[in-house]
């Protein structure tokens, strides 16, 4: 890791701070909180991925780096998410949702409770003019144990 992105980390972690506390962050990230002290610090230098983990565990409001992302991309026959987490790993913001399965609603809701749009149903219900502009449209395939098709 190169040191702008150390120092983006660092300013990252520090307006996390003060808003969350260590012992709150490191539950989050799955770490001990001797973990972030030694962060904050300086006497350890903090993982590549924490940048993508503390943008995942606060509000999107925050106002880390740009706000804009690299793409957008909407979400279909969602399922609890996990496609979506690989392109938001890489950039991308998610702007429409449509899952029909209700149990797979829930714990997509659990798993995306920041989300600024709502989860849509059945996609068949949605009137194409509700649906935003976007760069990327994600289908998932059915899960084949559990699919009625």
């Amino acid at each position: 890791m190169n040191t702008a992105d150390s120092l983006n980390i660092k300013a990252m972690l520090a307006e996390v701070r003060q808003l969350r506390s260590q012992a709150e962050i490191a539950a989050a990230l799955k770490v001990d909180a001797r973990t972030i002290r030694r962060w904050e610090s300086g006497d350890c230098e903090p993982p590549s991925y924490l940048e993508h983990a503390l943008r995942q565990i606060l509000p999107p409001a925050l106002p880390f780096g740009s706000d804009e992302p690299d793409f957008t991309f909407i979400d279909l026959f969602a399922g609890i998410g996990g496609i979506r987490r690989a392109f938001e790993s890489i950039g991308g913001r998610c702007v429409f949702t449509s899952e029909w399965d209700s149990y797979a609603q829930k714990t997509y809701a659990e798993n995306y409770h920041r989300d600024q749009h709502p989860l849509n149903g059945d996609i068949t219900q949605v009137h194409a003019t509700d649906v935003p502009n976007h760069d990327v449209l994600l289908v998932s395939f059915p899960c084949q144990p559990f699919s009625i098709a």
